[in-house]
């Protein structure tokens, strides 16, 4: 009986896991939905407008987590924990995971759309593999080798030809931005592994938003002179409306994915939420079909992201480990 306890326990681990990767595809697909909406319709600069809705994401997100934490009675904690060395921590991952990872992210969905976006941003992993070999001396294991060329050819594959009517230009642009999403969460999971230690989730996932936002308001925002993009937005019902929905999938995507490290352990929980690839091209799908968006699959597309895909499970976990559950 204690087993079966054990196994269900890990198994709706597993389920936060796809849970986590499902909203994130959901995300993107909305974030690229925001520019259909003025004032970022009508932009003069992409790049404003993308910080200005990146940093308003983060906002929301932010928002809607107090919320959360504000109901389960944490609220009280986020001072005590911004005054600790773990909470310091997460600060900072939260602003290489927002003001880096989450500008190029969002300048690649909108450049280069959701669906080539996504599949190169999700090599994080790879990155981390890479940053631990560099700083920790940590060997890379032949099959994670493998999983790594896999991802990088996947991505190769994603992004050697633009879609029927992109700008090239734009296209490959968005592409190369969207890498730093890579390397902005490659860090985020790396300094938020040591302070998930002494954090609780929740709490983490709050700091996180909060401490990006406050980057995003403060410093980035008004560096790149987006405030005047940046009141024009607020005061679109339509694109506001958007981006607070959006944001609540961000923030669920992050509670799930800290529920699921916790419930199913580290490799389980990475591979399963890097489905976000192909729950992007779901979500893709069916707004094209519904005729929310204009969107033509490619054939390079959907066979680069489940390469992709494919990549970097192998990076995080031996795939065995992904259905042995009894062993948790």
């Amino acid at each position: 009986r204690i087993l079966n306890k054990q196994v269900g326990y890990a198994k709706r681990g597993m389920a936060s896991a796809v849970g986590a990767g499902a909203l994130w595809g959901l995300n993107g697909v909305l974030l690229g939905f925001v520019f259909n909406f003025n004032p970022f319709l009508t932009a003069v600069s992409i790049l404003v407008a993308s910080i200005v809705q990146a940093g308003l994401h983060d906002g929301f997100a932010a928002i809607w987590v107090i919320l959360y934490n504000l109901k389960n009675g944490k609220i009280k904690e986020y001072l005590r924990t911004l005054s600790t060395r773990p909470g310091k921590i997460i600060c900072i991952g939260g602003i290489c995971g927002g003001p880096l990872a989450m500008t190029g992210y969002v300048l690649g969905i909108n450049l280069a759309g959701a669906a080539y976006a996504m599949p190169i941003s999700a090599l994080c992993p790879c990155v981390g593999a890479f940053l631990a070999a560099i700083f920790l001396k940590e060997r890379i294991q032949p099959r994670v080798w493998v999983g790594i060329i896999l991802a990088v050819a996947g991505a190769i594959i994603v992004s050697y030809v633009p879609p029927e009517g992109a700008d090239p230009a734009n296209f490959y642009l968005g592409i190369a931005l969207a890498t730093l999403a890579t390397l902005g969460w490659g860090i985020e999971g790396a300094l938020g592994s040591y302070g998930l230690d002494l954090v609780d989730p929740n709490l983490a996932t709050g700091i996180k938003y909060l401490s990006s936002f406050v980057v995003y308001l403060v410093v980035v925002i008004p560096a790149c002179g987006g405030l005047p993009f940046l009141f024009q937005a607020v005061v679109s019902m339509n694109a506001m409306a958007l981006l607070a929905i959006a944001a609540i999938t961000g923030a669920g995507c992050y509670i799930f994915w800290y529920k699921a490290l916790n419930m199913t352990g580290v490799s389980r929980t990475m591979a399963l939420n890097d489905t976000y690839v192909l729950w992007g091209l779901v979500f893709t799908a069916l707004f094209s079909a519904v005729g929310l968006m204009e969107f033509s699959f490619t054939p390079n597309l959907i066979i680069g992201a489940i390469v992709v895909v494919v990549g970097v499970i192998l990076v995080v976990a031996k795939p065995s480990d992904l259905v042995k559950v009894r062993n948790n």
